[in-house]
């Protein structure tokens, strides 16, 4: 055991050595960082000295000097973490809480120097000295953990984990001391391997602490070789340390014992050498746990959405390839999106020959396949295709092409096309980090590509929409417009020797070819043309509109206009649009009471007739003029009303009607501010009352009104 005292120690100390060498490679100004270079040159020191005491046998009197002088630098580092001061001297004379350490350190020194010389300590109280500093070690770690605020636990915790670690472990080996009057050797022996273990951590804990002001790097392929030579090192501790269990048991190694032991130490090897997904996940746990991150994440997403907020005129598929492409400083990149479970280039690519697309297409319809996703690398598939969970077709074809990242885009759980990118500009392997990256922006990207596609479904269904519509308004004229001719030639036989039916029905040809040439040309301009505001008199409007529904022989229509109203209101309305839907509503409460009839399997006569009516009121109320158009037709159930009667090319009358008539109503009369409100009862009639803002009589047609300010 003493040999694995002696290599424990030995290796501890140059442990501390190479700590030694990289501190000294960088700055140490501040007080933290100069006291923690001493702390490291006495621990490696006392590593040293009692390496060397245990193989010549000399008293470990300068062991335990040393020791003691690690343990006051680990002490002032601890109290100056807390109280933050920027000289020694300062640091020593403030009076604190931690003055007893000071005593208790100089005390312990004070008795090892008369030991070297005179040994006129007992070595009891040596061991009694080592115990009691260790106790206040633990004490101002607890303490200034407590104190710290949750940034700094951070940055602490590997530090004072390490310095707690040296400090319990001199608790139990010198409370066995005190009470044994000796110090168990074996434990002694062990503690230099114990230091071993916990000197990656302190390097951890020196590069989390700001305050050290030290900016440590070690290889991330030294510490994958470094982490090697510690499961060699494990493995001959165990093997140490089962050698001492046999040997304090009178037992001895057997054949089969060391059999096991020799192929457990192979199979060991074979796995670290051989295996590459073993040594990458080592790696790529050593990257995650003892290294910072290669990207500022906070700015990488600002520069992401940055890149997505250029200019709009830019094609979002362009958009979203540059975006991605800049953000790992890439120079070329594609974009495939899945369309009925097929990859298809969408004609987006920085690339200004892309002639390997239907390879492409070959390559990931293989790689579609896979429900996991992943990222590939093609060069890295190519050297290690067994890290990858299928093999893949195709590969052959692309490996030429200068796109050699392939990134699913993934959105709402299912895939919706891929990246095809070029190598990075650092030109290394896509390493874990590289990767997490890439799949998150696919995600956000993947967000904003489905958006933009789902828009431009949107405008498009939103044109036709809107082309529809006015092709239904349209046909419904021309169905209003076709009813007048077909009138017109009905009555063509009876009265066509009759002047005034001649005048009418030039009159009516004349209105049809206007309204005719009034729809040819919303038809060329594919939108609706705003007719004409003039001055409408209601109760001269009303009348007329009376007149021309008078033809009709039933049902009898009733104007009832109050007394009370103004005589002659005037509003600024589109007249001819006004019109047509009176006249449609109208029409609607004659068919009503043609319904209730039928509905009463009662005959067409003029007598039936008689019990229905159709009534036009015209109202004033403070706000509005309310024009009533009421019947005692076979009236509608609410829930008509609410979900059927306003809903566009819904109709009851099968062909003979288009469905769009209320709603061309409604519309109308809420675009000018008003309201349609409807009351009805099933089998009793139904009241419509069109609210018209008083208001419109001071706002004229928006042409001539701006027309008349400027002048």
């Amino acid at each position: 055991m003493e040999s694995v005292g002696f290599f424990s120690y030995l290796i501890a100390g140059g442990c501390f050595l190479l700590l030694l060498l990289l501190m000294s490679t960088t700055s140490i100004k501040q007080l933290n960082s100069k006291i923690l270079f001493m702390a490291v040159i006495a621990t490696a020191t006392w590593c040293f000295f009692t390496s060397y005491s245990i193989q010549s046998q000399k008293p470990l009197i300068f062991s335990f000097i040393f020791e003691t002088v690690k343990n006051l630098l680990l002490g002032l580092l601890c109290i100056n973490l807390l109280l933050k001061k920027n000289k020694f001297l300062s640091l020593i004379a403030t009076r604190n809480k931690f003055s007893l350490f000071y005593f208790l350190i100089i005390f312990s020194l004070f008795c090892l120097t008369l030991n070297v010389y005179l040994y006129l300590i007992p070595t009891q109280l040596i061991f009694i000295a080592q115990l009691t500093q260790s106790i206040a070690l633990l004490i101002m770690i607890e303490y200034l953990y407590r104190q710290g605020s949750s940034e700094f636990k951070w940055g602490f915790k590997p530090l004072a984990f390490t310095i707690a670690g040296f400090a319990i472990f001199d608790l139990i080996l010198y409370s066995s001391a005190v009470l044994l009057s000796q110090i168990n050797l074996d434990m002694f022996w062990l503690r230099g391997a114990f230091y071993i273990l916990l000197s990656p951590i302190l390097v951890i804990g020196i590069k989390r602490q700001e305050s050290l002001g030290l900016r440590i790097f070690i290889s991330r392929e030294v510490v994958f070789h470094s982490t090697l030579l510690l499961g060699i090192s494990l493995y001959l501790l165990t093997m140490g340390a089962t050698g001492y269990y046999l040997k304090i048991n009178g037992g001895h190694w057997g054949v089969v014992s060391q059999l096991l032991f020799t192929i457990l130490a192979l199979a060991i090897l074979v796995l670290l050498f051989i295996n590459q997904p073993l040594k990458n996940k080592i790696k790529v746990f050593i990257d995650k746990h003892f290294f910072a991150n290669r990207y500022n994440y906070r700015q990488q997403w600002i520069n992401l959405n940055n890149s997505l907020s250029e200019d709009s005129s830019t094609d979002y598929k362009y958009v979203a390839i540059n975006a991605i492409t800049q953000l790992f400083k890439m120079k070329h990149g594609a974009l495939f999106i899945i369309k009925k479970d097929k990859p298809i280039m969408c004609n987006a690519t920085t690339l200004d020959n892309f002639t390997t697309e239907s390879k492409w297409v070959d390559f990931i319809a293989s790689y579609q396949k896979d429900d996991k996703q992943w990222i590939i690398d093609i060069d890295e598939y190519e050297r290690y295709p067994e890290v990858y969970p299928q093999q893949l077709t195709g590969l052959d074809a692309v490996l030429n092409c200068s796109l050699k990242i392939v990134v699913p885009i993934i959105h709402q759980n299912a895939l919706f096309g891929y990246f095809l990118l070029s190598r990075p500009s650092h030109n290394e392997i896509v390493n874990y980090e590289d990767r997490d990256l890439l799949f998150t922006a696919g995600q956000q990207l993947a967000n904003f590509l489905a958006l933009n596609q789902a828009n431009r479904a949107i405008l498009e269904a939103s044109q036709f929409t809107a082309f529809n519509r006015m092709s239904a308004f349209l046909v419904h004229d021309l169905k209003n417009i076709a009813a007048q001719l077909e009138l017109t030639s009905a009555n063509a036989q009876k009265f066509k020797h009759n002047p005034e039916f001649i005048d009418d029905t030039f009159e009516t040809i004349e209105h049809a070819s206007k309204k005719i040439n009034n729809m040819l040309s919303q038809l060329r301009t594919k939108q609706s043309q705003q007719q004409q505001r003039s001055s409408i008199n209601l109760k001269s409007f009303l009348k007329e509109i009376i007149n021309k529904v008078s033809y009709t022989p039933v049902p009898q229509l009733i104007i009832d206009v109050n007394e009370g109203t103004n005589p002659s209101p005037n509003l600024y309305l589109e007249p001819e649009k006004l019109t047509n839907i009176i006249l449609h509503l109208i029409k609607n409460a004659q068919d009503a009471c043609h319904a209730s009839l039928i509905e009463g399997e009662s005959s067409l006569s003029k007598e039936s007739m008689a019990n229905h009516s159709v009534t036009i009121a015209l109202k004033q109320t403070v706000k509005h003029w309310i024009i009533s158009i009421k019947d005692s037709g076979v009236g509608m159930t609410q829930d008509f009303i609410e979900h059927r009667l306003f809903k566009p090319f819904d109709t009851t009358k099968g062909n003979a009607g288009m469905g769009i008539g209320a709603y061309e109503a409604k519309h109308y009369i809420e675009d000018i501010g008003g309201q349609l409100e409807i009351d009805s009862i099933e089998h009793q009639g139904t009241c419509i009352n069109l609210l018209i803002p008083q208001q419109s009589e001071l706002v004229p047609n928006k042409d001539s009104y701006y027309e008349s300010n400027k002048a």
